[in-house]
């Protein structure tokens, strides 16, 4: 049986165990993924922006790479001495539109890069950068990431991590 592919949007988190399976499509959005082996959990955020630093009060934490970590270790469940278990993927961050100096897509790498290393989780695998739009799917029965690049230089281009179990 395949499992349903459950989306998740700008802006969005999401935990699950296997069989279920979930992707995000990323511009200069970040998408990271965690996964938490020894229990069987998984988690999926797309963060749409680097900082909630202009607004703090914003209760939306998946939005920003620099809150999304923390509030996907907090709802996977995992304690912080077993944050060192935790694996994780990113992709995403690209610059889109020439000419744009606005540089979101690095900013997001480097936010979420950031709160990655506070919180001691590992950096297992990443496709990030660039002007290519992705495609994130996790899946949690087989634990295998797979990042499409949509159109690139390449044309697609499919690259497979087996690094999340």
């Amino acid at each position: 049986m395949i499992a349903a592919i459950e989306a998740v949007t700008i802006g969005r988190g999401l935990i699950f165990l296997a069989p279920k399976v979930a992707e995000s499509n990323l511009g200069s959005c970040l998408g990271i993924a965690l996964s938490w082996p020894e229990e069987g959990r998984f988690g999926l955020a797309h963060c749409l922006l680097p900082s909630r630093d202009r607004d703090p009060g914003d209760t939306r934490y998946y939005r920003y790479a620099d809150t999304a970590p923390r509030f996907l270790l907090k709802r996977m469940g995992v304690p912080p001495e077993r944050r060192s278990e935790v694996r994780a993927c990113l992709a995403g961050g690209a610059e889109l539109f020439e000419g744009s100096r606005q540089g979101v897509g690095a900013s997001n790498v480097k936010a979420g890069v950031g709160a990655l290393r506070e919180l001691g989780v590992r950096i297992r695998a990443r496709d990030v950068g660039g002007q290519t739009a992705r495609r994130m799917r996790v899946d949690a029965k087989t634990g295998l990431v797979t990042v499409i690049q949509m159109d690139g230089p390449q044309g697609h281009r499919e690259i497979v991590w087996r690094v999340l179990r």
